[in-house]
């Protein structure tokens, strides 16, 4: 679940900087000719290229360490011709295969070909490239084998493969990412010998097996990504031999097992992921000492003892990220909590816990995102929630909730004033965090917590009472869902002035009054239900509306819309009643005579008006 491609990219641009340096060095006379081997090299490279900027750039054949993308370096003291070090092709636009001629660039010490559109299998011939260093191939559509054109070169110090379609094993470098591939199989048991490996990225493949207990040996490990693949067995590295590690993602795996309780010993630890595993007991009491710890998912697992587990990481005073859903199941939502001064996201959905919404959540001053969904809490929504100046994401859907909607929260700031809202909120380690909408869905992602949309998430519930007219100053809500509950009341025209809504769900209440016309000022609204309320009168039919199906009206007397067929004329009746009549009369039958299919007009349709009020049963 969480993404640490943001440490690797960072890792490889520090890289190709610092060869950079190194290279321009020693850079002779771009006037100077290149290597007449480097010059075949590269003219075979570009012909074999369907498509590409440097087709048509690579043009003087005497100057090639001019060529866009080539650096050349002096590799023999000047006594021969430049050398080409460095060929970063990254984003040209390149199609077709890798030529094998890349193999004669034996001087070669970073290769990019980067976000192309590059296919087949890698040239074994790049094999034979001993100064390699750093090579990124990611983002490409390259397929086959790894390792026999990568045999574990000593020279390699970084290799990105990701987001290709790679089969076959590991292979072992001091950075290696292979994230999105097809990479299968046991992980090879070789970490014993890498005392370099500083970053190991394979997340997104096919990986089996348990982790080797050689892991713990690389000392210098600062990322270890391995999430999404289907991984077995015990948590059993020994986390003391790993003090340097910052980041650790093993969600979306099939571990078990309890937490190793010498993770505790990482004390650099800034991220940590294992959610969608089969873990299960209690936190340790030891993880009080991550004290750098900002971001912990540990979602769909079997863990127990909430109270417990917040006593031990309220400690962490840098946490900013919680994610404990679907554990702690049937447990008592604990009242007495302290610290959490720093979290900003805080997620206990589909845990199935009992009690009220706690007071103690208003200590936590600085919380943006927060998720009770699918509880069963009870009691009413506390008005002192209107007083979180910083919270802009609540969903408290799907529980037993009662009473009113607060009149506070109407006046949440970060959903009122432009200066208050999501945009502020700092997610520097870019982990998509995913939502639950029910208890089926797989989630969706966004990147991170400032990409949440703004939302009011209340539905399923047991709330009564009326829609506030003061909603209407949440101008900065993007989702308002308050359906299947018992409001009653009209639904306030002033929600017409929430000019960023993209979703509002008001459907299974007891509303009555009509929809307001105004609400086809809302450019933004893609979904829109009031179904199953008691409303009746004209459907808005301009802006966004002429895109909604009738189910979003089910249960809608539209009587009085001939009203407006009146007042507009037969050109635009005749436009309605293909939308909405014929849809209408599809799924619920009525007397022919009841809607005459040629109006005749104006008066044609004041008499359709004298009928179907006469009549006013029909409802989508």
């Amino acid at each position: 679940m969480v993404a640490l491609d943001l440490f690797p990219i960072t890792f490889l641009k520090w890289v190709f900087f610092a060869c950079f340096i190194y290279s321009s060095l020693s850079l002779e006379s771009p006037t100077q000719t290149c290597h007449p081997n480097d010059l075949l090299a590269l003219t075979e490279f570009a012909g074999n290229l369907t498509n590409g900027s440097i087709i048509t750039s690579w043009t003087n054949a005497s100057l090639c360490c001019q060529w866009d993308g080539v650096l050349c370096g002096n590799k023999s003291n000047g006594l021969v011709a430049n050398r080409v070090v460095m060929l970063v092709l990254s984003r040209k636009g390149l199609e077709g295969a890798i030529s094998s001629s890349l193999g004669i660039l034996d001087q070669l010490e970073i290769l990019d070909l980067s976000c192309n559109r590059l296919h087949g299998e890698l040239p074994a011939e790049i094999s034979n490239l001993k100064q390699l260093r750093v090579v990124d191939l990611s983002q490409n559509m390259l397929s086959g084998q790894v390792l026999g054109s990568f045999p574990g070169s000593q020279s390699i110090q970084s290799l990105n493969l990701s987001s290709n379609s790679f089969d076959g094993d590991l292979v072992d470098f001091k950075s290696l990412l292979t994230c999105e591939n097809r990479l299968s199989g046991y992980l090879l048991d070789v970490f014993g010998n890498l005392t370099q490996l500083e970053q190991l990225v394979a997340h997104s493949n096919k990986f089996s097996g348990p982790l080797h207990s050689t892991l713990a040996l690389c000392s210098k490990l600062h990322v270890l990504d391995l999430r999404n693949n289907s991984l077995t067995g015990y948590i059993n590295l020994n986390f003391t031999g790993l003090p340097n590690l910052c980041a650790l993602d093993l969600a979306t795996n099939h571990f078990s097992g309890i937490l190793p309780d010498s993770l505790s010993n990482c004390h650099d630890l800034k991220v940590l992921s294992l959610a969608k595993n089969d873990l299960k007991g209690k936190i340790p009491k030891s993880f009080m000492n991550l004290k750098s710890l900002s971001f912990l998912s540990l979602s769909n697992n079997s863990f127990v003892d909430l109270s417990g587990a917040l006593t031990v990481l309220q400690q962490c005073k840098n946490l900013t990220t919680l994610i404990l859903s679907k554990n702690f199941i049937g447990e008592q939502i604990p009242k007495d909590v302290s610290g959490f001064e720093s979290l900003t996201v805080l997620g206990l959905g589909n845990c199935g816990l009992k009690g009220q919404v706690p007071v103690w959540l208003l200590s936590c001053k600085k919380l943006q995102v927060l998720d009770l969904s699918w509880n069963f809490l009870d009691g009413t929504i506390p008005p002192w929630i209107g007083q979180m100046e910083n919270l802009f994401y609540l969903d408290f859907s799907n529980n037993s909730l009662s009473g009113e909607i607060p009149r506070s929260l109407t006046e949440l700031k970060s959903l009122v004033s432009t200066n208050c809202s999501s945009s502020k909120v700092i997610a520097s380690t870019g982990i998509p965090l995913y939502v639950k909408r029910n208890r089926s869905a797989t989630g969706l992602p966004y990147n991170q917590a400032s990409s949440f949309p703004p939302s009011l998430l209340l539905s399923n519930n047991r709330i009564n009472g009326t829609i506030l007219p003061e909603i209407g100053q949440l101008k900065q809500l993007h989702v308002l869902d308050l359906s299947r509950n018992n409001i009653t009341g009209i639904i306030p025209g002033s929600i017409s002035n929430m000019e960023n809504l993209e979703v509002i769900d008001l459907s299974y209440n007891n509303l009555h009054g009509s929809i307001p016309l105004s609400f086809e000022k809302l450019t933004f609204l893609s979904k829109f239900s009031v179904a199953y309320n008691h409303l009746k009168g004209p459907i808005p039919t301009e802006g966004q509306f002429s895109s909604f199906p009738h189910s979003s009206f089910e249960g809608v007397e539209i009587v009085l819309l001939l009203t407006r067929a009146c007042r507009e004329g037969k050109e635009w009746w005749e436009k309605q009643r293909l939308k909405h009549w014929e849809p209408m009369m599809a799924s619920h039958p009525v007397e022919a005579q009841s809607f005459p299919a040629d109006t005749g007009g104006k008066d044609g349709m004041k008499k359709a008006v004298e009928m179907a009020e006469e009549k006013p049963y029909n409802k989508f």
